[in-house]
């Protein structure tokens, strides 16, 4: 968790104007849990920096905030686009250069040789001379165990275990297309048709249907998506158009 205070920022906007979350998710088509994500700084549970961003801008533009300086922070605190890797060092790495060992060192060092030697061989003669035998001595009984007492069995029965965050479930299609650059959008969901225009790079767009959406990217290289939790794309090259096909099971292009 990278708690850096824009999610603080955001549910103080949200609370001042007295909306709930229900309202913030039905008017930007987002999840409940997805607007707490992000007043809470979860940024891991978005799938990566250009959804993160996206609904970041999304949520703070429907409060009447500027995203900019949230973007900003978000890049500079989270995904860290500021750090210049030439910084990490200060300047040029030098070595020292070798200096001639004097004579006088030389014959010291050989000095302490040959008395560490000597030393040595006193050891290894002191040691193959067999010590005098000690009485046997009975062995010290081993430390008694304390049982625990019925009081603390009871506090380790009364704490809880942590139980894991459930993984959200999907019923039916639920798409967020991320734009890393303009393209124009298409969107049929179910078969109706639900809206078109340009999008713009940052701009987040978030779909639900019952059996399946249909979209066609003016730029697909420059669109990637999000379908039931699984990131996916970008859908083709630069300038490329694609009319894909989402479904419970997967996409296809059409």
């Amino acid at each position: 968790m990278s708690d850096v205070g824009i999610g603080a920022l955001l549910r103080e906007a949200r609370e001042e104007q007295g909306r709930e979350l229900s309202e913030a998710a039905a008017a930007t088509s987002m999840r409940v849990t997805q607007l707490e994500a992000l007043e809470a700084d979860r940024w891991e549970q978005f799938g990566g920096d250009v959804y993160a961003k996206g609904f970041l801008k999304s949520y703070a533009v429907w409060l009447g905030l500027d995203p900019e300086p949230l973007l900003e922070k978000y890049r500079r605190y989270v995904q860290h686009d500021a750090m210049d890797p030439l910084a990490l060092t200060a300047g040029p790495v030098t070595r020292e250069s070798r200096s001639e060992v004097p004579a006088w060192l030389l014959r010291f060092g050989a000095a302490l040789g040959v008395l560490a030697l000597a030393l040595g061989l006193v050891n290894l003669v002191q040691s193959r001379t067999p010590a005098p035998a000690e009485p046997d001595t009975p062995a010290a009984a081993p430390a008694p165990v304390a049982s625990p007492s019925p009081g603390d069995e009871e506090d380790a029965a009364a704490e809880p275990s942590p139980e894991p965050s459930p993984s959200p479930t999907y019923e039916g299609v639920e798409l967020t297309l991320a734009f890393e650059g303009s393209s124009w959008v298409s969107v049929t969901v179910d078969g109706q048709s639900r809206q078109e225009g340009l999008f713009e790079e940052g701009d987040v767009l978030d779909l639900k249907a019952d059996e399946d959406i249909v979209v066609r990217l003016g730029n697909a290289g420059g669109v990637r998506g999000l379908l039931n939790g699984q990131s996916i794309g970008p859908f083709g090259a630069p300038g490329d158009v694609r009319d894909i096909r989402f479904t419970p099971d997967g996409f296809e292009e059409i």
